[in-house]
């Protein structure tokens, strides 16, 4: 399945909130092996990217830092963990609507369940066979980015929210 914008659009922004560099290195390994062709933005923990979300230093500027098509979220992170995260994105009347996807090397079902319960759109776990991530990325974001209808990015003024 390709992921190549139309002739003219910017590829898919993709928001990772990721502290480990080498599951950086792999996923961006991913996205090229899968030929989806998204534009891969990390930041390192939870906190991180309530700031990008927020647009707080250094995320005020739309340019460097361009709204997110979709939010992947691994759970265990210094500072601001990805539960904590998820729950202030999903308290947050500006933000509440941001497709986010845990992405964790757990498969422990009470992280789960907790990721779910804070407001998860999905929950995958980082398989150690390469072909498998692949293969699950591909669906994911496919799934996300092309098939799935996505409302536009809330104003911030939200009572000039037209439903």
């Amino acid at each position: 399945m390709s992921l190549r914008p139309e002739a003219g659009e910017r590829p898919p922004v993709i928001l990772v909130a990721e502290d480990d560099e080498l599951h950086r290195f792999v996923l961006r390994r991913v996205f090229r092996t899968a030929g989806l062709d998204a534009e891969l933005r990390f930041v390192g923990d939870g906190q991180e990217l309530l700031d990008y979300l927020e647009r707080r230093d250094p995320h005020a500027d739309e340019q460097a830092s361009p709204w997110p098509d979709l939010v992947l979220v691994d759970l265990h992170m210094p500072r601001l963990g990805g539960i904590e995260a998820l729950q202030a994105i999903r308290a947050s009347p500006a933000l509440h609507t941001v497709p986010a996807i845990v992405f964790s090397s757990s498969d422990q079902p009470h992280h789960i369940d907790r990721a779910y319960a804070s407001g998860a759109n999905a929950y995958l776990v980082k398989v150690g066979d390469f072909d498998e991530l692949v293969s699950h990325l591909r669906g994911l974001v496919g799934f996300w980015l092309k098939a799935a209808r996505l409302p536009r990015r809330m104003p911030t003024d939200i009572h000039g929210w037209l439903p």
